[in-house]
């Protein structure tokens, strides 16, 4: 019986390990946890078309959306850890959303992280002719007038609300609140001259009408040099945008180096540099390893920041 019981274990291990060595041998499917056009989808499409290239099989899209990206995500928690289902997650649905509900998942415990593929912090955007140059003459002219000026959310739970409910709770504004359902309708807003400030990353620069007043980011980035970050004007006020390719915890280790390899690969091509760059986006690899760190430091970090921001005063 023990033998018999030993030979079915080293026959299941053989055909494992067959099963990893062929991977990848057919379609892949991409779940993105919101809708086309949006900055995830995009960098999800152009991820999929160069991994396409790295592994040499169809890395097929697929929008799962609702719930704030909850059901995407869910989706590949549920999946088969065989490495074919995987999920391209940005910020919200890993740091910041499991702060603010029950979830019908652990980030930390139900995904594994194969890596990080881009990171971009946020900016304070206003109108391209408004008169302020600068965070400081911003704050000023709001703290002269309060109550007269209005910000621009993503709707309520949003990286764009806590970024802006952060900035203006740090510097003790009286700005009114108007949310939308995304970029578009805030962008619109900001042109229509019915709300002044509007935070997101820099990949709207190019295509609307804004300028920025500052980085929500410890430092200046060498993308945009000329944009002064949050700090010099005395605040910690840190939000970014920044998409992972994830996988079921299950994932045998074996396939998770194959995507890492690939992954590394793909980001510092010239094919997913060139296009991200044409979106305004910046390509930032980090290794399994790192992405846990990064991904660890920046959910404990938003689990201080939205528990302060949620408190009723």
């Amino acid at each position: 019986m023990k033998k018999l019981i030993l030979t079915t274990l080293v026959l299941l291990f053989a055909a494992s390990s067959s099963l990893a060595a062929d991977f990848p041998s057919r379609t892949l499917t991409f779940v993105i946890p919101f809708g086309a056009g949006g900055e995830t989808d995009i960098v999800a499409r152009v991820l999929a078309k160069e991994m396409e290239k790295e592994l040499g099989v169809t890395v097929a899209p697929k929008n799962i959306v609702g719930a704030s990206g909850m059901n995407g995500v869910k989706a590949v928690v549920s999946a088969k850890p065989d490495g074919y289902t995987l999920g391209v997650i940005p910020s919200a649905p890993l740091v910041m959303h499991p702060h603010m509900r029950k979830l019908p998942y652990n980030p930390m415990e139900d995904l594994k992280f194969v890596g990080r593929a881009s990171y971009d912090p946020y900016l304070v955007l206003v109108r391209k002719d408004a008169k302020w140059n600068t965070l400081d003459e911003m704050v000023s002219d709001m703290k002269e007038n309060p109550g007269k000026f209005h910000w621009a959310s993503a709707g309520a739970g949003s990286v764009p609300y806590f970024a802006g409910k952060d900035l203006f709770k740090s510097f003790e504004l009286d700005v009114k609140h108007v949310p939308f359902k995304g970029d578009a309708g805030a962008l619109q807003a900001i042109a229509a001259d019915r709300v002044a400030v509007y935070t997101t990353t820099a990949g709207v620069l190019a295509k609307h009408d804004v300028k920025a007043l500052a980085i929500l980011a410890p430092e200046a980035s060498s993308k945009f040099p000329e944009i002064t970050p949050v700090t010099k004007s005395g605040k910690e006020v840190f939000y970014s945008q920044f998409v992972t390719l994830v996988a079921p915890s299950d994932l045998p280790e074996d396939i998770m180096a194959t995507l890492s390899e690939a992954l590394a690969k793909v980001t510092s091509s010239e094919g997913f540099v060139g296009d991200m760059e044409k979106l305004g986006m910046t390509p930032a690899y980090l290794d399994t390893v790192a992405t846990n760190e990064f991904i660890a430091g920046e959910f404990e970090r938003n689990a201080k920041n939205i528990q302060a921001l949620m408190e009723k005063k």
